[in-house]
This record gives C-alpha cells, sequence and structure tokens, in this order.
C-alpha cells in the first residue's frame, strides 16, 4: 500500500512541474537597418528576429530563427513578439551585394525606444586580369589571397592569361597573389585596388 501510495504522489508530482507553464512575456525589438560606411537607410533587406537559450554561445550556429520580415522604404522594422524566460533575442539583416558576417545584435534596454541600428557593408567586385606577357616568364600557376570567406584564387596556365572576380571591401583595399616558382611559392606581391560600393573595377597584373 505505501509502494503505491509513493508511486501515485510522485507521478502527481511529475505531471504538476511538467504542466507548469513557462511564463511569456509581451515585447518588441526595432530598429533600421543601414548602410555601415555611410549610414543611410536600407530598404527592403531581410532582417531575422532570432533566439538563444544557450547559457554561453559560441557562435552564429547557436542562433534559431523566430521570425523574419523586409524593412521598409526607409530601413525600418519592428517586430512584437513573445520572450521566453532566460532567452536572449537580437536581430541578424542581410541583404544581397552587401557582406553578410552572420552577426546577432541585441538591443539594450536604453535603445528600446529609440531603436537600433544593425550595420550592412556593401560589396564592391575586383576584376583581375592576369597576364603572363612575351618574353614568357615560364611561371604556369599562382594564387591571389581573397578575404572574407572567399576561397584562394587558384590560377594555372601555360602561359597564364585569365581573368577573375573577386569580392572588395570600399573604399579600398590590399590584396595579395604568389607566383609558384620550382623552389616552392614566392615572395608575396600586392597592391591596394579602389573602388566605390556596389561597382565593379578593373585590375591588372601582367608580369
Amino acid at each position: 500500500m505505501k509502494t503505491i501510495l509513493l508511486i501515485l504522489t510522485s507521478v502527481v508530482l511529475f505531471m504538476s512541474v511538467g504542466c507548469e507553464k513557462e511564463e511569456l512575456v509581451n515585447t518588441w525589438v526595432q530598429g533600421t537597418v543601414v548602410n555601415g560606411d555611410d549610414q543611410t537607410y536600407i530598404p527592403d533587406a531581410l532582417i531575422y528576429l532570432m533566439s538563444n537559450d544557450k547559457p554561453f554561445t559560441g557562435g552564429f550556429s547557436d542562433w534559431e530563427y523566430v521570425d523574419s520580415m523586409l524593412t521598409d522604404s526607409e530601413g525600418y522594422f519592428r517586430f512584437d513578439y513573445q520572450a521566453r524566460e532566460n532567452t536572449r533575442y537580437g536581430v541578424y539583416p542581410k541583404k544581397e551585394h552587401f557582406f553578410d558576417y552572420r552577426q546577432v545584435q541585441f538591443q539594450s534596454r536604453s535603445q528600446k525606444e529609440a531603436g537600433i541600428k544593425p550595420p550592412l557593408f556593401p560589396k564592391a567586385y575586383l576584376e583581375i586580369r592576369v597576364q603572363d606577357e612575351p618574353p614568357y616568364s615560364g611561371i604556369n600557376s599562382m594564387h591571389i589571397d581573397t578575404p572574407f570567406g572567399q576561397e584562394t584564387i587558384e590560377i594555372k596556365g601555360d602561359p597564364i592569361d585569365t581573368t577573375v572576380i573577386r569580392w572588395l571591401h570600399p573604399p579600398s583595399e590590399l590584396y595579395g597573389w604568389f607566383y609558384h616558382l620550382d623552389t616552392g611559392w614566392s615572395e608575396p606581391f600586392g597592391a591596394y585596388a579602389t573602388c566605390s560600393q556596389f561597382d565593379t573595377c578593373y585590375y591588372e597584373i601582367i608580369f
């Protein structure tokens, strides 16, 4: 009899704990997505409301998508949502022709009424002509280092004569390249490329 009573008591306690509802709080986050270079508004940017219930976060993969919307003609957005206890919330914007750093931005209490301004940074596009001119050097392999998540550009040819495209963070960026010699990779060569946001600019590597 005592054993049955103990089991029933445990079941009742388990049910009461398991059925306890998590408290939700009505709240909101608002702001304006801006161009990080000149602070102009960005319309039609896709912005996500994100949540993270992990006590310690190792990166973007720990965040979950809650909701999404497009910014209006002045870059404005607002999410009205129910927040869970012990869960962090933030926003993550992205748009074509802007760099995607996969970063979530938070809103402080002082920013709640004024709103936040998550930035997006514009891309430019660099068209690079790589050409070995007569008398030929004998170099038939090289690579161009590319930051911002792009794969290193590997170039081969005999002689080398090709055109490649890479991203550029305007207004200017230092990039480098290496020739492959019989003794291994050469010392690095480099140059500053200058280009306005969203433009496609041209640069030549002639050797």
